[in-house]
């Protein structure tokens, strides 16, 4: 199944902005941890923040626990990943995937990576 939430950046919708986007990962997931490769390379330190998420769960998805990532997502104080999904968009009941790059203007997934 294609995903729902597939924009570029920049574009009208989501302009590149410093500080406007938080990019969600982990680095057990090979496209996550191909998307922190770029992250380091292009250097895009100062320009997104980088969110690791701690780990999976069965029922819910990736969650954060404090282990690896912060306890709690940055932006919003979610739990679970899918949380911050549902801020896109209340009625989405498809995979919850990392990396997940977020617009903390819009509250907008902007796209999922994988």
């Amino acid at each position: 199944m294609p995903s729902q939430f597939r924009d570029r950046i920049p574009s009208a919708r989501f302009p590149a902005e410093k500080g406007r986007y938080v990019l969600y990962l982990n680095y057990i997931c090979p496209w996550a941890h191909r998307a922190a490769i770029v992250f380091a390379l292009k250097g895009l330190g100062d320009v997104l923040d980088l969110v690791e998420v701690d780990g999976r769960d069965a029922a819910h998805g990736w969650f954060f626990s404090g282990r690896s990532g912060p306890e709690r997502a940055p932006v919003y104080g979610a739990k679970w990943l899918k949380e911050i999904y549902l801020r896109a968009d209340p009625k989405y009941n498809g995979r919850i995937t990392v990396p997940l790059l977020w617009d903390t203007f819009n509250g907008e997934n902007t796209r999922e990576l994988a």
